[in-house]
């Protein structure tokens, strides 16, 4: 039998502010594809990834401080021991979007692990 432990947080809160920020990161990148001279950036990497994944991170820690942030973009946030950790992608699909082969990229909403 496996062994489970209770997430500490508010879940319908934690699921409100992950739901919240990965509207705002959506916006923000796709803001970046639509550009009349597309993404800023060069293939595999864009400036936008960047900006979605800080303010992803900025909103997770802002209500959640204790909580660990590791994303695919920026420095890993050490949070307190016991604590959930968030993992994030802010912009899956950034080499495709950067090329224009596919237009169905979209950011990862925030995942939680406990």
């Amino acid at each position: 039998m496996t062994k489970t432990t209770p997430c500490p947080l508010p879940l319908t809160e934690a699921l409100a502010v992950a739901r919240d920020a990965a509207v705002l990161a959506g916006a923000l990148l796709r803001e970046s594809v639509h550009r009349p001279v597309g993404p800023e950036g060069d293939h595999g990497r864009n400036a936008a990834d960047t900006a979605a994944e800080i303010l992803i991170r900025d909103r997770v820690q802002a209500a959640f401080p204790d909580t660990t942030f590791t994303g695919e973009e920026t420095k890993p946030v050490p949070g307190q021991p016991g604590q959930p950790e968030w993992v994030v992608d802010p912009h899956d699909g950034t080499a495709t979007s950067a090329e224009g082969t596919d237009p169905s990229n979209a950011p990862s909403a925030p995942g939680l692990s406990t």
